[in-house]
């Protein structure tokens, strides 16, 4: 079978735990070799079943507020550009100013507070 190959990069934990699963799969398996094409082809293909159930967890887990900021900047300019109606964008702004009025305060009392400390401990995970 002639397949096309695409590449793929991967993070170094995500590397290490493909090799354990390889490792695993080949250990005492004697009707070949499992090659981690073949597994990552694999684990992909029968991944996609699961993964509308996932969506919205991976998001979560790699959900960036500046990203997100930008973002509503970006739309926020063409709204204005295309001549939408300015009362909303001031709303977001005025909402976004008091968000981070509100946080500098929490920031600065917990900062001066008496009962404000921090806790380091040296256990090893």
């Amino acid at each position: 079978m002639n397949t096309k190959l695409a590449k793929l990069n991967a993070s170094a934990q995500a590397a290490a735990t493909l090799e354990r699963m390889l490792h695993a799969i080949n250990l005492d398996f004697e009707g070949g070799k499992i090659t981690k094409t073949q597994l990552l082809n694999w684990i992909l293909i029968h991944f996609e079943k699961q993964f509308p159930s996932k969506i919205e967890q991976i998001r979560k887990e790699n959900f960036d507020h500046l990203a997100q900021l930008e973002s509503i900047v970006k739309k926020a300019k063409k709204a204005q550009r295309d001549g939408n109606n300015d009362s909303e964008l001031e709303k977001l702004v005025v909402g976004l100013t008091n968000s981070l009025r509100s946080n500098n305060k929490k920031t600065s009392l917990a900062r001066t507070s008496p009962a404000y400390r921090i806790e380091t401990s040296t256990k090893e995970l």
